[in-house]
């Protein structure tokens, strides 16, 4: 998958967990994906969200990306319309994904089963 297919996934389907390092979409049936820390997010306002967005992105948190436990995650909050970039991390138990979240300050955590979002 390609930076523009990446782009076009996350404007037809409001976001991605993204695996840079082999180039394609990651898809976990269980489990959790949190954020590290907010000092990795970036955020974008849709109308202005382009592939220049993802690629700089990428090259400027290539050494965090390049692990094999690191994703890129995109997602559009529809309601403000702003799109939000950042570094995922895969968690298979809630308990220890709330945690995490709480103490890098996050606001939401993915729930790969449901496909759903759960507020910390």
């Amino acid at each position: 998958m390609e930076t523009k297919e990446v782009l076009q996934y996350v404007l037809e389907h409001n976001g991605i967990t993204y695996d840079v390092r082999i180039g394609n979409k990651i898809t976990y049936s269980e489990g959790y994906y949190v954020s590290l820390s907010r000092k990795f997010g970036k955020v974008i306002k849709l109308n202005k969200f382009c592939i220049t967005d993802i690629n700089k992105y990428i090259a400027h948190r290539a050494d965090f990306l390049n692990s094999p436990d690191h994703f890129l995650g995109i997602w559009i909050n529809q309601n403000t319309s702003i799109v939000y970039l950042d570094i995922s991390i895969h968690i298979k138990e809630l308990e220890p994904a709330l945690n995490f979240a709480k103490i890098n300050r996050q606001l939401a955590i993915w729930d790969c089963a449901n496909k759903t979002e759960v507020k910390v």
